[in-house]
């Protein structure tokens, strides 16, 4: 094998050691990570997460922020039909079909796999076919805010469950023989920064291709441009899954995020996947492994307070970790005056 067929067999580890995607993604983010990060959820699964010694994370197309993730796929097809425009005016380049039929010295690869990843983010919003899978858990840096109490606990009735950040950052899923990949990010809420982060990892890999391509023999380059299209469309889905709406700033979301890579063959996911059934119908997780995760603080919803004294709160909440032999948390009751 060549340096040069080295390097692209090389380039495309998104779900192994990707510093160039990773380096992209890190300029958003905090330089610092929050200590604690709490996970709002109702009784049953506070239960269910400390006997289990589990979270579940859930398909993002059966989460709340589903349409979130279509917002950044719509973003970057926005920004690729630009410069596929603004391109061919300069310049009638080669067509992705004419550069496909005969890689010639002379086209552009890099707008020939504008097209492609064009095209193939419109199949992959369709979800025919399926190329990567991805599941994330919610948390946040707020540990008593009125506006997540009645949208994710029970109506101000559950827990705020607060997790070592440091843990959360090394959990697997459950069973751990998979080379899906786990990352913690905090999501990007402004749409300068989400287009930033997606002109960048564009003009990333645009760049590399263009370096890559030339050096490559005719033969080589159609599946160099199959590689890198799944490579682009891999990493625009990545950014899309921790996008959001910036009204929602306020809650100061992180995400933990399972990216599974899918069978080409199989059309399956290589994590295990699960169903639960739900007023949504039967809604696919994964399974995760708290053992490195520990719970260091748990805040009791305003509303659970009603018809319980405090000590009877606080007892039961405690209970749950004793009686599994766990480190109890520290237990503390909202703030917050809502009734």
């Amino acid at each position: 094998m060549t340096n040069i067929e080295q390097r692209v067999s090389t380039s495309f580890s998104f779900f192994d050691h990707d510093d160039r995607f990773r380096e992209i993604v890190a300029a958003r983010q905090p330089k610092r990570r929050p200590r604690i990060l709490y996970h709002y959820t109702d009784a049953a699964a506070l239960k269910g997460i400390v006997e289990g010694r589990q979270l579940w994370a859930t398909h993002f197309e059966y989460t709340n922020d589903a349409s979130e993730v279509e917002l950044g796929i719509r973003l970057a097809i926005e920004y690729i039909d630009h410069e596929i425009e603004q391109h061919l005016k300069a310049d009638a380049s080669v067509t992705i079909d004419e550069y496909l039929a005969n890689p010639a010295d002379g086209s552009d690869p890099s707008v020939a796999l504008l097209q492609v990843v064009q095209k193939t983010l419109d199949v992959w919003r369709a979800r025919d076919p399926k190329f990567y899978d991805f599941f994330f858990v919610c948390f946040s840096k707020r540990d008593d805010q009125l506006s997540q109490w009645r949208a994710y606990a029970a109506d101000a009735r559950g827990y705020s469950i607060g997790f070592a950040c440091s843990g959360l950052e090394r959990v697997r899923p459950v069973g751990g023989q998979s080379e899906a990949t786990i990352d913690l990010l905090r999501v990007v809420y402004g749409k300068d920064d989400q287009l930033a982060l997606i002109r960048r990892t564009i003009s990333a890999t645009r760049r590399l291709l263009d370096e890559v391509m030339p050096s490559l023999p005719l033969h080589m380059r159609k599946k160099c441009l199959v590689d890198f299209n799944m490579y682009l469309v891999a990493c625009l889905i990545r950014l899309a899954v921790h996008f959001k709406y910036h009204g929602f700033e306020e809650e100061d979301e992180w995400r933990l995020i399972v990216s599974a890579k899918m069978m080409a063959d199989l059309n399956e996911s290589d994590v295990t996947v699960k169903t639960r059934a739900c007023a949504r119908g039967n809604v696919p997780y994964v399974e995760l492994d708290l053992a490195e995760a520990p719970i260091r603080r748990i805040v009791i919803g305003p509303k659970a307070h009603a018809g319980e004294s405090e000590d009877t709160l606080d007892f039961g909440v405690k209970e749950l970790f004793r009686s599994r032999g766990l480190p109890v948390p520290q237990v503390e009751r909202s703030n917050i005056p809502y009734r």
